[in-house]
Formats: C-alpha cells, structure tokens, sequence
C-alpha cells in the first residue's frame, strides 16, 4: 500500500501541475485575447483618425478655394462691364486704362493670397528662381546676369510655382590657342624662324 499511495500522491502532484499549468495557460490566452482586442480597437480608432483628417483637409481645401474664387468675382465683374463697354465704345484709351485697372486690382488679389513676382531683369541668374531660355554673349553686363525677362517668374508664398524664363549673359570666351600654336612646341619654332 504505500507503493500505492507514494503513486497517487506522484498522480496528484502532476495533475497537481498540470492543473496550474492549465490555469497559466487560461490566463495568459486571456491576456492575449485583451491584448488583440486593443490594438484592434487602437486600429479601428487610427483607421477613422487617418478618414476624419482627410475629410478635414478637403473641406479647408475647398473652403480656402471658394475665398480665394469669391476674392476674384469683382475681377470678373469688370472684366465682364469692360467687355459689355468695348461693344458699344470706340474709344481704346478708355478701354486700355480700364483693362490696366482690371489687371492692377486682380493682381493685387492675388498678392493679398500669397502671390510675389520674382525679380529677374538685371538681378544675377539663381537656378532657384530663373529658368535660362538663351544665354546671349555680352560684354555689356556682368557675368551670369538676367539681360531680359521672356516670361514672369512667381512664388507662391515661399513656393516658386513658376520659375521666371529668361536670357541670360556670358563673357565670349576667348579662342583657346591650339596646341600647335603655343610657343615652345616644334611647328610654334619653326613658324618662328621660317622665312616664307
């Protein structure tokens, strides 16, 4: 009997472990089961997030797009009363300076956005700012030098949004002296000393 009960009390100290090992187990799938259960909702929650900024951005955008329209219907406006006049009026002096106007009013809406014009004529050539349509050789103007605007350049805000197209002046580069004709070369000395 005791090899009977030294068994049993072997038996129950396996189920014994068994049982707490069992228990670990439950407890630790259950730790997993919260763990998986957070970061689903921590993913639903980042997935409306990343919805709701996009939602955001595209009605500033519109909104910021309908001040800026609602800036230019006065331009509009004159353009079209500056249309309506040029049918029945003959006279271009007034037609010009009322287009003169429409244009100072419509860029100065366009500046109240952000718009700048960028300095090109006579200012040096900046890869930045220009785009080199011609390089013209003169010694009029210094190296490197804007000589003509083609096309304005504009930034918006700090944003080039349209790099100005210009010419743009070099020296004329001296004919490099062929080899043959360098002193100390052998046709230089005989050119040199030959009498013909």
């Amino acid at each position: 009997m005791n090899k009977q009960s030294g068994t049993t009390a072997a038996k129950s100290k396996r189920k014994s472990k068994t049982t707490i090992l069992e228990e670990k187990l439950s407890e630790k799938e259950q730790l997993c089961e919260k763990y998986l259960e957070n970061l689903l909702r921590a993913k639903a929650e980042f997935e409306n997030y990343k919805n709701r900024e996009v939602r955001q951005k595209e009605a500033f955008l519109r909104y910021t797009l309908e001040n800026v329209v609602g800036n230019l219907l006065p331009t509009l406006d004159d353009f079209e009363r500056a249309l309506a006049s040029a049918k029945t009026s003959q006279d271009f002096s007034s037609f010009h300076q009322g287009v003169e106007m429409i244009y100072s009013q419509f860029f100065k809406t366009l500046e109240k956005e952000g718009l700048v014009k960028i300095e090109a004529e006579g200012k040096e050539f900046d890869p930045r700012f220009h785009e080199a349509q011609e390089i013209i050789e003169s010694s009029e103007y210094p190296e490197d030098t804007v000589v003509e605007e083609l096309l304005k350049g504009y930034k918006l805000k700090d944003k080039v949004i349209r790099p100005a197209v210009v010419k743009v002046a070099k020296h004329k580069e001296k004919e490099p002296r062929k080899e043959s004709d360098k002193p100390g070369t052998s046709k230089a000395k005989k050119s040199e000393f030959s009498q013909e």
